[in-house]
C-alpha cells in the first residue's frame, strides 16, 4: 500500500486509459485504499476477471488490500491460469515465502519440466530439503546462477552450517554482487555470533555505492545494531545518510539516533519531516513530543487535529486508535472513550482494541462494562501474544478491586512473549497496576516498555 499520495498522478493518467478495461483499477489510486475500502471494492468489481493472471501482482495486491469480497475466487482464478514455466513460478513463489508447503508443488512441477532450472532447484532446497540434500553438493558445484547458491546459503543457515552458508553466498556475490546476497552473508555471520564480520559484509556492499533504497536499508540495519549497543556516535553517519533518502523508516532511524545523542533539534527535525511527508505517520511527531518532553508540541498537535478533520468521514480503525491515544494524552477522557468504543466496534475481535476499551472502563470505574469485555474477550486463534493479559486481570479482580496483580506470573508471561510484543505487554501490565494504586510497580513496567529496543530505536511509538 502506498504511503504517499497517488491521486494527482492517477488523475493525470486516467484520460489516456478511459476506455481500457482496467481503468477502474487505475481509479483506485485516486482513493484512499485504507479508508475508502467500499468505493475501491466497487471499482475492482467492474474489472473483467476472465483475464486475471498470477503475474499481475499489482492488481492482485489491490484485491488483497481492499479486502474484496471475491478475493479468494480472484486468487483461485489467477493460480489455475498459471503455467509451470520459469517466468510464472518466479513471480508467484514469493507469495509463499514463509509457506514451504505452498512452494513445494511449484518446485516439484518446475523441477520435473525443467530439471536444470536454478529456480526449480532453489525452490526445492527451500521447500523439500529431504530431496534437495541428496543433490546439494552437485548442485552447488555446477551452479552458474546466484539464486540457487543463495537458496543453499539460506538452508545452511537454518541448519546451523554457517561456514557452508558463507561459502555458497560468497560464490553468489562473485557472480552477482547484490543486496540480497550481502545481507544474507551478514545474516550468516550474525547467526554465527561473528558481529564484526556481520558489519564488514554490509560495509562491503555499501562500498559498491549501489543505486536505489537498498543502501539506505543496509545503513539502517547497521545503525540499529549500533544503537542497540548504545554506540550512538558510530551509528550517526549511517542513520543520517539513510535518512537523506527521505524514506520514512530511515528518517525514524535518524530521529532515534539523534535522540540517543541528546541532539533534540536534529531528532525532532527528522520526525517532523517523516510526519509531514507520509500521511500514515501523522501522529508520530506528537507522540515524540509527549514522550521526550521536547519539541514544538503545538505544531505537532495541529498536524494531528488537521488530519483527524481530513479523515472524519472515512476514519479507519487505525485513525480511531490514534484518536483514542491522542485524546487520552491531551486530557480529554470523554473523546478518548468515544474513540475507543468506535475502534472496538470496528474491530470487535481485536486484542488491542479490546484491552484499551477495557482499561478505559476500568479507569472510569465502569466495572460492569469492564467485566463484560473481560468475560467476552476475543479468543482469536489462541496464539496471540496478548491473550494472557485478560487472565492476569481476572485473577487479580477475583480477589477484589484492591487486590495486587500477580507480578511473578506477569514476569513469567512477559519473558515468554516474543521480543517485539514485550513493550506493549509491559504497557498493559503497567496501566492496570497504575489504575489499581500500585504506582511504584506500574512505573517499573512502564520503564520496561520505554527502554525496550523497539521503542528506543523509534520503531514502536
Amino acid at each position: 500500500m502506498w504511503t504517499v499520495p497517488t491521486a494527482e498522478t492517477a488523475n493525470a493518467v486516467l484520460p489516456s486509459v478511459a476506455d481500457h478495461p482496467y481503468a477502474p483499477f487505475i481509479r483506485t489510486f485516486t482513493l484512499d485504499r485504507f479508508r475508502e475500502v467500499g468505493k475501491c471494492q466497487e471499482l475492482l468489481a467492474q474489472l473483467p476477471q476472465s483475464d486475471l493472471l498470477p503475474t499481475q501482482l499489482g492488481l492482485l495486491r489491490a484485491f488483497e488490500e481492499c479486502k474484496a469480497p471475491n478475493l479468494f475466487r480472484v486468487q483461485h482464478l489467477a493460480i489455475v491460469r498459471m503455467d509451470v514455466i520459469e517466468y510464472d513460478v518466479r513471480l508467484t513463489a514469493p507469495r509463499y515465502h514463509d509457506q514451504p508447503s505452498g512452494i513445494l508443488p511449484l518446485a516439484r512441477n518446475l523441477l520435473a519440466t525443467s530439471p536444470y532450472s536454478p529456480l526449480a532447484r532453489g525452490l526445492t532446497v527451500n521447500s523439500d530439503w529431504n530431496t534437495a540434500s541428496k543433490h546439494a553438493d552437485d548442485w552447488e558445484m555446477t551452479a552458474q546462477h546466484p539464486q540457487l547458491l543463495l537458496h543453499l546459503g539460506e538452508r545452511y543457515i537454518l541448519l546451523g552450517r554457517f561456514d557452508d552458508a558463507a561459502r555458497c553466498i560468497e560464490r553468489a556475490i562473485a557472480i552477482s554482487p547484490e543486496f540480497k546476497a550481502y545481507t544474507l552473508l551478514a545474516d550468516a555471520y550474525r547467526n554465527a555470533k561473528k558481529m564484526d564480520q556481520w558489519q564488514a559484509a554490509l560495509d562491503r556492499y555499501l562500498a559498491l555505492n549501489p543505486p536505489g533504497l537498498e543502501p539506505a536499508r543496509v545503513r539502517v540495519m547497521i545503525a540499529n545494531e549500533l544503537m542497540r549497543r548504545k554506540e550512538w556516535q558510530k551509528a550517526k553517519p549511517y542513520a543520517d545518510a539513510a535518512a537523506a533518502t527521505g524514506a520514512d523508516w530511515a528518517m525514524q532511524c535518524a530521529c532515534a539516533c539523534h535522540e540517543g545523542l541528546g541532539e533534540w533539534e536534529e531528532s525532532e527535525e527528522w520526525i517532523r519531516r517523516s510526519t509531514e511527508r507520509y500521511e500514515t505517520s501523522y501522529i508520530r511527531w506528537f507522540m515524540w513530543c509527549k514522550r521526550t518532553a521536547h519539541g514544538d508540541l503545538a505544531a505537532a498537535t495541529k498536524v494531528v487535529t488537521d488530519r483527524f478533520q481530513d479523515v472524519s468521514q472515512i476514519a479507519a480503525p487505525i485513525d480511531l486508535q490514534q484518536m483514542g491515544f491522542f485524546y487520552t494524552l491531551t486530557g480529554k477522557p470523554e473523546q478518548a472513550m468515544w474513540a475507543f468504543k468506535a475502534w472496538h466496534k470496528a474491530e470487535p475481535t481485536g486484542d488491542v482494541s479490546s484491552l484499551m476499551l477495557l482499561l478505559a472502563h476500568d479507569e472510569n470505574e465502569e466495572w460492569e462494562l469492564r467485566d463484560k469485555i473481560l468475560k467476552n474477550f476475543p479468543e482469536g486463534n489462541g496464539k496471540s501474544p496478548l491473550q494472557w493479559l485478560p487472565g492476569l486481570y481476572r485473577e487479580s479482580l477475583a480477589r477484589g478491586e484492591k487486590a495486587k496483580l500477580d507480578l511473578v506470573a506477569a514476569d513469567k508471561q512477559l519473558a515468554a512473549s516474543p521480543d517485539k510484543f514485550q513493550p506493549v505487554c509491559a504497557y498493559f501490565v503497567g496501566r492496570f497496576l497504575e489504575q489499581h494504586n500500585q504506582k511504584a510497580d506500574a512505573i517499573r513496567y512502564y520503564r520496561r516498555c520505554v527502554d525496550a529496543p523497539e521503542v528506543a530505536n523509534g520503531t514502536e511509538q
